[in-house]
């Protein structure tokens, strides 16, 4: 902002003087009522805005993302139907990125194994507002992973569909259709934040669209005892 195109201040000005003569009464010319302090300042506002309309734009986000998968900030309309699978239960998935594995083990992950996930999770009913996210529990002021058993029915069925099929590395989005994401607002992984959690609630209990669109990586697999690593 250049500050040397701004208005001055106003302030009050001596008059100067006429005087005809030596004998004359010296004139002075009306001068206009004061300035009200609010007026001076209103007129200086408007001095400020008009030089700050002709500088250049702040920059402004692209979106606030609150995860640290880069996956996740995208919009979920943002989604190419052409490359998109889908399968019996309704579900829908797209392969972002696909993983190799842990050493060439390309075993499917099956009930019993313990997966690590990074995840965020919008709601469709809501315009894609973010839900919950692993950025949302941290523990020691780092992003905590979700870990949880395979076949556990605590835990969203349609996010352990999406998983059978990935391997470790792999990045994937999935649109879960009401009948395979959240069936009661209790259910895992738990919303971080009670305004998280009443919109989770208030798309179970109306008629919202409780359809849940779920961004995952699969960190990590610890098979079930007696199916190797």
């Amino acid at each position: 902002m250049a500050f040397a195109s701004l208005a001055p201040p106003l302030r009050s000005r001596r008059v100067p003087t006429r005087c005809a003569g030596a004998a004359a009464t010296c004139a002075t010319p009306p001068a206009g009522p004061p300035v009200p302090r609010r007026t001076a300042l209103a007129v200086a506002a408007a001095g400020l805005l008009a030089a700050g309309l002709g500088g250049p734009a702040l920059p402004v986000a692209a979106y606030s993302s609150r995860t640290q998968n880069d996956m996740s900030n995208a919009a979920p309309t943002r989604y190419d139907g052409a490359k998109e699978v889908r399968t019996d239960s309704g579900m829908r998935y797209l392969d972002l990125a696909v993983g190799d594995g842990v050493g060439g083990d390309e075993e499917p992950v099956q009930d019993g194994d313990k997966v690590t996930i990074y995840f965020t999770s919008r709601l469709w009913g809501y315009n894609g507002i973010v839900l919950d996210s692993t950025n949302d529990h941290k523990r020691d002021g780092l992003p905590e992973p979700f870990v949880f058993t395979m076949g556990d029915q605590s835990v969203v069925p349609g996010l352990q569909e999406m998983i059978k099929t990935m391997h470790v590395g792999g990045k994937r989005r999935a649109v879960l259709p009401p009948s395979i994401g959240y069936q009661t607002a209790t259910m895992k992984p738990t919303p971080a934040d009670f305004p998280s959690m009443r919109r989770l609630r208030s798309v179970l209990e109306t008629s919202r669209d409780a359809t849940i669109v779920f961004d995952v990586e699969l960190l990590k697999v610890k098979r079930a005892a007696g199916r190797g690593a």
